[in-house]
């Protein structure tokens, strides 16, 4: 079995990690090599920076900011002072920020705001298209409008909302019931439920790609395909707290002890594992996976071995990475500060 290339790549996806799923996408041509330069371009981040190309928006809490993160000349382009509570999000032009008690938009030139909605929202909206974004509050399901923040429908959902992911058809959520987790799939143009299905409970956002793949807390693997579980492979990893797909790998990990997993859901296999103390979050491409390790920098892995082919030494780093057009920002740094690695052939 092997998932299908990531709808990420097409311009507009503009998700956390770099895939509407967050499953760690980044592109495909980015030169990954030792050849690289470290430029400061922020200031500290809250919350993980979202981009688009070399369009970042970071926020420090009580404000955001707009980048160029270009290698040639990376720079804050605008200062948007409204208090974050969650990761922003881009759909097109518009910068999504939620605060305590609102969804506000604002242009991602000019930064000014374009408009308001004034809601208890829970979670950090999830941009599925140029125009379109996703959002939840506590019972609540919403698809918005990103242009002129018209709601195009809102449905009731329970609570015990994990993580939700998209794509260009349907919404998917997790929901814990507090014995399992509650996987929902609904369609993306009315808001109906399509299907359900409840799996071991699981702590994180699932992954769509054409089917829906979930990691539980013991990291279980499972994958999902119209409302059936498809395939179950242990991964062999406690307490995961992000996946991402590279071909017919999938990358679990970290888990409570640092320990990350290559399995290959074509033959039910764990490859590889590996411990990174310090490590974060995993991009993956096609064939390599990316880890920033705290005090250590970049490591890229050959996704099907976990054996190391690349590495930039980079003592400022912590652990967070996010992909750029042209390069991996970094935050999280000594002085708390937001940098660009800048990739060069």
């Amino acid at each position: 079995m092997e998932l299908p290339p990531p709808e990420s790549q097409q311009e507009g996806w503009t998700q956390s990690r770099g895939g509407p799923q967050r499953q760690g996408h980044i592109p495909q041509n980015l030169p990954l090599t030792n050849n690289s330069t470290l430029v400061k371009i922020g200031s500290p981040t809250v919350y993980p920076p979202i981009s688009i190309g070399n369009t970042s928006v970071f926020t420090t809490g009580k404000k955001s900011m707009i980048v160029d993160a270009s290698p040639s000349n990376p720079q804050v382009i605008k200062e948007i002072n409204v208090p974050a509570i969650t990761q922003p999000a881009i759909a097109g032009s518009t910068v999504l920020i939620t605060t305590r008690d609102s969804l506000r938009a604002f242009d991602i030139n000019s930064g000014e705001e374009i408009w308001r909605q004034d809601f208890q929202y829970r979670s950090n909206p999830i941009a599925t298209f140029t125009s379109t974004a996703i959002a939840s509050t506590q019972d609540r399901l919403q698809r918005i409008d990103t242009e002129t923040g018209d709601q195009q429908w809102n449905v009731g959902i329970e609570t015990g909302l994990v993580g939700l992911a998209a794509d260009s058809q349907s919404v998917v959520l997790n929901q814990d019931t507090g014995s399992s987790s509650k996987i929902i799939q609904i369609d993306i143009e009315d808001g109906s439920v399509e299907w359900t299905n409840e799996v071991e409970q699981s702590d994180i956002s699932p992954v769509l790609d054409e089917r829906v793949l979930t990691v539980s807390k013991y990291g279980r693997l499972s994958i999902l395909s119209e409302g059936s579980t498809e395939l179950t492979v242990e991964s062999e990893i406690q307490a995961p707290i992000s996946v991402a797909v590279s071909g017919s790998v999938v990358i679990v990990g970290p888990g409570v002890d640092g320990t990350y997993a290559g399995v290959d859901i074509k033959n039910e296999s764990v490859l590889w594992k590996s411990q990174f103390f310090g490590g974060g979050e995993p991009l993956a491409t096609e064939d390599f996976t990316v880890i920033g390790v705290r005090s250590e920098g970049v490591l890229i892995l050959d996704s099907h071995t976990g054996n190391e082919v690349h590495r930039v030494s980079l003592n400022q780093l912590q652990n967070g990475v996010v992909p750029t057009a042209g390069g991996l920002i970094c935050f999280g740094g000594p002085d708390d500060s937001t940098s660009l690695v800048q990739y060069h052939e």
